[in-house]
């Protein structure tokens, strides 16, 4: 095998093999599946993307996000920016602590760096938690930004607790001009959760 194929191989395991909160909190909850993206609500699969950005889907992949949405595509075929949205329904209340305490965990299996955390405006809701982190790290001799916003609203009824991955990346070079794009996917899906949850913000 070629040296950079060999390498490209190599970093994709690294991708594959980094931690989750989704993994987390499977631990403190019962039946956490991924949702399909048929059986998600309107108010999910309603979400507009900015001017510039498109929906896509994965080829070959038994599991897809409910929604991968990218900009800019590059003439190595990759591309400025892109995001990701996946839903898991669950039983149960996962603690907050939990969720907040981990809500990083990727990125610093990634070994990120100039990681922030910050708690998301949320309604006050028993089992409803909503939490940010973002930083950047290395890959495919690229330097990207990342963000993930993990929502939680927890249940007791059989399969209806939710949790919702909101994931950003963006190539280095590029966030500066796709900012107010990533406030407008961010700012989406956060008013959103919240309106569903009767509390619009």
């Amino acid at each position: 095998m070629p040296a950079a194929a060999d390498g490209l191989l190599s970093e994709r395991r690294r991708l594959a093999a980094v931690s989750s909160v989704v993994n987390v909190v499977a631990h403190h909850v019962d039946d956490l599946i991924q949702i399909r993206a048929e059986e998600l609500p309107g108010w999910l699969t309603e979400l507009d993307v900015p001017a510039g950005w498109r929906t896509a889907r994965l080829e070959n992949s038994a599991v897809e996000p409910a929604r991968i949405a990218v900009c800019g595509q590059q003439p190595d075929g990759g591309w400025d920016g892109c995001e990701t949205i996946s839903v898991f329904g669950f039983t149960g209340i996962p603690p907050e602590d939990v969720v907040r305490n981990n809500a990083d965990c990727t990125l610093r299996d990634l070994d990120a760096v100039d990681v922030t955390i910050h708690v998301l405006n949320t309604p006050p809701l028993s089992g409803v938690t909503a939490v940010r982190s973002s930083g950047y790290f290395g890959t495919a001799g690229l330097w990207v930004w990342a963000q993930y916003s993990t929502y939680v609203a927890g249940s007791e009824e059989p399969g209806q607790g939710r949790l919702i991955q909101h994931a950003v990346f963006i190539e280095s070079g590029c966030q500066a001009r796709l900012g107010g794009d990533i406030s407008q996917l961010s700012d989406a899906i956060h008013q959103a959760f919240c309106t569903e949850l009767g509390d619009p913000r």
